[in-house]
């Protein structure tokens, strides 16, 4: 057997590497997987650039914005006359990378509204057709510092804005199809054939924006990326499967 192994020295040199990358690839050690993540990221910086498509703009929320308007978190009022404004150039879809699952807190509605209480308690009576009035200007006071009103009628007014949506994954799971009432059903790809091998990503809990502005877009997006293990994102997950609705 030594004379053989002599005899084709490469022959076995080659199958004991081979056997050695077998073994590491069926343990699965973390140095390997980042090293071919490193050889992928090296082959990529060969690849020739493509050139930017002139039919995508990115309107950015950056510093210089925020020096110019003020701190972050801008009234939503500044959103919607930004939608109004991109809107105006008539582009096909505007994607809104922003998660507006909460009400916007506003200082001077909720001051208005204990206002409104105090004066329906203690005045109301007997301030006859004055106080009824006043109501009216409170309710319209309110309706001018109402931004989520404002930023879901520019939302509305566009027709063509695509709102984002994040999941929590979770295990593959006998899942319900859901009731044509359920307000995502409009919103998810419908006539989804999954090969064999395709993995799905699934999740049993969403982050949705508010129903009004829910209700007024074109159409909704997750925004969950899955970074390897050394914390980049090298892909996108092309679908998720939320209660049998498939969301892009």
């Amino acid at each position: 057997m030594l004379n053989f192994i002599k005899k084709y020295p490469a022959l076995f040199s080659g199958l004991g590497v081979t056997i050695l990358f077998v073994f590491f690839w069926l343990i699965r050690l973390n140095f390997i997987d980042s090293v071919e993540l490193k050889f992928y990221d090296t082959l990529l910086k060969f690849k020739s650039v493509p050139e930017q498509s002139e039919e995508i703009v990115i309107v950015d929320i950056d510093n210089t914005s925020i020096e110019k308007i003020g701190r972050w978190p801008w009234p939503r009022s500044i959103i919607a006359d930004g939608i109004t404004k991109i809107s105006s150039g008539k582009p096909k879809v505007i994607g809104l990378n922003i998660i507006l699952s909460e009400p916007e807190q506003n200082a001077g509605i909720d001051e208005l509204n204990k206002l409104e209480a105090i004066f329906i308690n203690n005045f109301l009576d007997a301030s006859q057709e004055k106080g009824v009035l006043f109501l009216q200007s409170i309710d319209e006071a309110r309706k001018s510092l109402n931004n989520d009103q404002k930023l879901s009628e520019a939302i509305k007014h566009s027709g063509n804005i695509v709102l984002p949506v994040f999941f929590n994954d979770s295990s593959p799971t006998v899942q319900k199809i859901p009731g044509t009432g359920n307000p995502m059903a409009k919103h998810t790809i419908k006539n989804i054939r999954i090969p064999a091998n395709a993995h799905i990503h699934n999740a049993d809990k969403i982050t949705n924006p508010l129903q009004p502005f829910f209700e007024n877009a074109k159409g909704i997006g997750h925004i969950n990326f899955g970074p390897d293990i050394d914390g980049i994102i090298r892909r996108d997950r092309l679908l998720y499967n939320y209660k049998v609705m498939y969301v892009p």
